[in-house]
């Protein structure tokens, strides 16, 4: 199931846990400090051994994955989801 907070964040629950959320609204930092409209630079180089092609920056912790999605070298979402 799905479940929208404001316009800017999607959580997505299966059988009960989260199991994915999404931020495409500026006002919410990642632990580095990374928010919509950061250039792919600045994920780079927070995140200096990330899997990356042209529009999208993987980051891999453990059990979860964060993805930023990006176009024309800025931020345009991030989702963490975790396994």
């Amino acid at each position: 199931s799905e479940m929208c907070i404001r316009d800017s964040c999607k959580i997505t629950a299966q059988s009960g846990f989260v199991k994915q959320i999404s931020i495409t609204g500026k006002g919410v930092l990642t632990d580095t400090g990374l928010t919509i409209g950061s250039s792919k630079e600045d994920v780079l180089s927070k995140y200096g051994d990330a899997a990356y092609s042209e529009s999208i920056v993987f980051v891999s912790s453990g059990a979860s994955v964060m993805q930023f999605n990006i176009e024309n070298d800025l931020v345009t979402m991030i989702t963490l989801s975790v396994s």
